[in-house]
């Protein structure tokens, strides 16, 4: 839910530190070229989705094998060729390699051309990873990703990606093939996925709705009494009845000579057809949910400092009149996140949805500033040409913490107005009175933000962690969200718990550390080891204090350590006792300034052992991003340092190598002076 000025009161008063200014002044003379990431999906080598499954449908297929659902695959293309004769023809014949058991050698006529002269222009074998991907394919590799298996870190809906175009191929040697495939029509997409080349050459089309009609025309000959709609749109019922379908395909396949059905009577022809949609896109080579658990999975998830996209098209179907001007809302939830500046485009002329340039709208003077929009308003995106799109693409910073609290920060957007069509929507829950697009046209991306090196546990469900996790098979770790506590707790010996993958502490800049924490157990010792950026765990370092029975503040003064120095990365905190140790934590910050009453810990050179560590589920290794329908300028996402009032990008990890993690311990903030967090 999107946090109002009633919402806003109740935020902890941590939230409402200085950040603001000190970001400005931190970001004063910043400049910093961006350019838009390319969305695309999981690229994958051959031995990889090999596990097979045996299923009656294809929403009951298990394992990691996209060959589970080949004989499936087979009657859509024969349907599809037979819907639209050469939509797919095979390039097997060439001298190519193929990856696995799950690559389709197909493309469409004028891309198989252009991929045979490159070919031949090399004069070497093509080693194939992945070509065209069938609606099947895409809705097990869309589902895995949603689910954070498989190693899809992500994947783009069914019928939106690149590779369902029949213009797309991912090759191993990049390198070597790029000028000859560059020579021949075909646009390599870059870094944010180097592996992949689309072609560009001419006579080609959109086959993508083809191949859901070709599912939709299967589906019903197959059952005459649950038919669907033959429209070549992938909504929720055409989803649904994938989901039901046989993997191995239906008992009646392709028919290419089957009799049309009846036309239906011309809807009543209206003025436009006014359609939104849109992307959201997080920093290049993280995934999208950073944080898979809790109130927090299948949300957007960042970290303080980190920068995302979201992208909010309108596009004009009709095939007769332009529209008028086109009025669209925004909120964008401050403090959590902010509007730093957006930038408006057009399709026109090309009209195919991603030939996009600045459109005139963009510096129409009614508009909002483009350096700090604001946290709401509208964007007057002036009138469409039939077939246009325009596209407003927002560039926001994740600036304040608000993964703990209840519900999600979010961006939306909507259509206010268009003449005679829709309107008025004056806000995100306003009621339409006029509405010919039979829905409304608005758009949400929800979002939770996480801080580096500060933790206050207020979510609404037990797995609402933060990101911390148990550091021993035996302790067992949960959120109990009636007093707002992290609790870690072990049958016997120790319990142990440990920061998030993100943490990033400056040594430098807070010598302290603050937790408001309880310890119940026969003793009330507990040990803390912490891990500086290049390091792995210290076998023998730690150092000791106490912490109460009941909930109280415990300052930590570390600055007497020399090992308390450089960038901190990792948080461990151990509490044993010979029975059952159970370690609450409300909350752990950071400390500029140490108060006088603040614990000294004592050094403890004994050799940790906090059993085998449980690693977290891994979030899948992010070898690509989505496939964009309308494939905006790569982006790169920016980092910024605590210790620094100048931008400075990170470099991501290369493609296909498991970097995601350790990247986000590269990420730094703009500095600030914290004031103490209080409930």
């Amino acid at each position: 839910m999107f946090l109002g000025a009633e919402s806003m009161s109740k935020i902890p008063a941590w939230v409402s530190r200085g950040w603001s200014l000190a970001l400005i002044a931190a970001l004063a003379g910043c400049a910093v070229d961006e350019v838009e990431p390319d969305h695309h999906d999981h690229d994958f080598e051959a031995g990889e989705l090999e596990t097979r499954s045996s299923a009656l449908t294809v929403g009951e297929v298990t394992g990691c094998s996209l060959a589970a659902v080949r004989g499936l695959d087979t009657q859509i293309i024969d349907e599809m060729n037979c819907v639209a004769p050469n939509s797919l023809v095979n390039f097997a014949d060439l001298n190519v390699e193929l990856g696995g058991s799950s690559t389709w050698a197909l493309l469409q006529p004028s891309a198989r051309e252009g991929f045979r002269r490159a070919i031949a222009r090399r004069g070497q074998r093509f080693r194939v990873n992945s070509a065209y991907r069938t609606i099947a394919q895409q809705y097990l590799l869309y589902r895995w990703y949603q689910q954070g298996v498989c190693g899809i870190g992500l994947a783009a809906p069914p019928g939106s990606s690149n590779h369902q175009s029949g213009l797309a191929v991912d090759v191993s040697d990049y390198t070597g093939w790029r000028p000859h495939m560059e020579a021949e029509g075909w646009d390599w997409l870059g870094n944010s996925d180097p592996v992949h080349f689309d072609y560009r050459g001419g006579g080609t089309r959109d086959i993508r709705g083809t191949a859901i009609l070709a599912f939709q025309r299967l589906w019903n000959r197959n059952h005459p009494n649950d038919r669907i709609a033959e429209d070549g749109d992938y909504g929720p019922q055409t989803e649904g009845k994938l989901r039901q379908s046989p993997p191995g395909g239906f008992p009646t396949g392709a028919v290419c000579d089957e009799p049309e059905p009846e036309p239906e009577p011309e809807p009543e022809p209206t003025d436009v057809h006014v359609t939104v949609s849109g992307l959201d896109s997080p920093p290049e080579g993280q995934p999208a949910g950073l944080f898979e658990a809790g109130s927090s999975r299948g949300v957007l998830d960042l970290v303080e400092g980190q920068r995302l996209k979201v992208d909010f098209v309108v596009r004009n179907g009709a095939d007769r009149a332009s529209t008028d001007q086109i009025l669209v809302g925004f909120e964008v939830a401050e403090p959590f996140v902010t509007l730093r500046a957006y930038t408006i485009f057009t399709d026109h002329p090309a009209l195919d949805g991603r030939t996009w340039r600045i459109n005139d709208s963009d510096a129409f003077e009614g508009n909002p500033s483009h350096d700090r929009p604001g946290a709401g308003g509208l964007f007057n995106v002036l009138a469409f040409s039939p077939g246009e799109s325009k596209r407003i693409a927002l560039e926001l910073e994740a600036e304040a913490a608000s993964g703990a609290l209840p519900g999600h920060a979010a961006v939306r957007l909507w259509v206010k107005h268009v003449g005679g069509y829709y309107g008025e929507m004056d806000g995100w829950e306003d009621a339409v009175e006029v509405n010919r697009a039979g829905t409304l046209l608005r758009r949400e991306t929800l979002i939770d933000v996480y801080s580096p090196d500060g933790w206050v546990f207020e979510g609404a469900a037990p797995e609402d962690t933060e990101g911390w996790i148990a550091c021993n098979a035996d302790t067992t770790l949960t959120l109990d969200a009636g007093v707002d506590q992290l609790v870690g707790q072990s049958a016997v010996g120790e319990a142990c718990v440990e920061s998030p993958s993100w943490t990033r502490i400056d040594a430098s800049a807070y010598p302290g550390l603050l937790l408001r924490a309880r310890h119940e157990g026969d003793e009330r010792g507990v040990r803390m080891i912490w891990r500086r950026e290049g390091e792995d765990w210290p076998s023998a370092r730690s150092m000791r204090f106490d912490l109460p029975a009941e909930l109280g503040d415990v300052a930590l003064d570390l600055s007497r350590s020399s090992d308390w120095s450089g960038q901190v990365v990792g948080l461990r905190l151990l509490a044993t006792s010979p029975q059952r140790p159970i370690l609450a934590l409300e909350a752990v910050e950071p400390l500029a300034t140490i108060p006088a009453d603040a614990v000294n810990p004592e050094d403890d050179d004994t050799p940790l052992d906090p059993g085998d560590p449980v690693e977290p589920e891994p979030e899948a290794s992010p070898e690509g991003q989505p496939d964009a329908q309308l494939e905006p300028e790569p982006f790169t996402g920016e980092r910024f340092s605590r210790t620094s009032s100048s931008c400075a990008q990170v470099a991501s990890s290369p493609h296909g190598e498991p970097g995601g993690w350790a990247l986000l311990a590269l990420i730094g903030l703009a500095a600030v002076l914290r004031r103490p967090r209080s409930r």
